[in-house]
């Protein structure tokens, strides 16, 4: 390409592969095989979809409603001790919707044992590590 490009210009010069493509006139079938490329990509300029409209939360009107909103608005703010004495307290409710909601409240703050099982693990191999190179 450099030897081509360094010759006397009026000798014609070769074109490699890329070159003569970069020229060559573009098919029909490219547009398509564009669009098509964007369809499967998604649709980048597209409205996003309609939100679905949140639950109604159980309880509504009475003090157990209450203090299940409260607790929904500890969680929203990252405060877990609230949300774990609200919930404590709703599991007693009368209303068989707001003790499902409470518990599933307690469920979303648990502690995950997958990750009590992979804290463990690490403790073990780091013990058996100090245990064979210091003593």
């Amino acid at each position: 390409m450099l030897r081509a490009a360094m010759s006397a210009p009026d000798e014609p010069r070769e074109r490699d592969a890329e070159e003569a493509s970069l020229d060559a006139p573009v098919s029909e079938e490219a547009p398509r095989a564009i669009k098509k490329k964007a369809k499967k990509k998604g649709k980048k300029g597209a409205e996003p979809e309609a939100k679905e409209a949140p639950k109604p939360i159980p309880g509504a009107g009475t003090a157990e409603g209450d203090k299940l909103r409260e607790a929904l608005r500890a969680l929203e703010v990252g405060d877990h001790a609230r949300v774990r004495s609200r919930a404590r307290e709703l599991e007693s409710a009368s209303d068989p919707a707001v003790r499902e909601a409470a518990a599933e409240l307690l469920a979303r703050i648990s502690i995950d044992p997958v990750a009590i099982i992979v804290m463990l693990a690490c403790a073990a191999v780091l013990a058996t590590i100090i245990y064979v190179w210091i003593f």
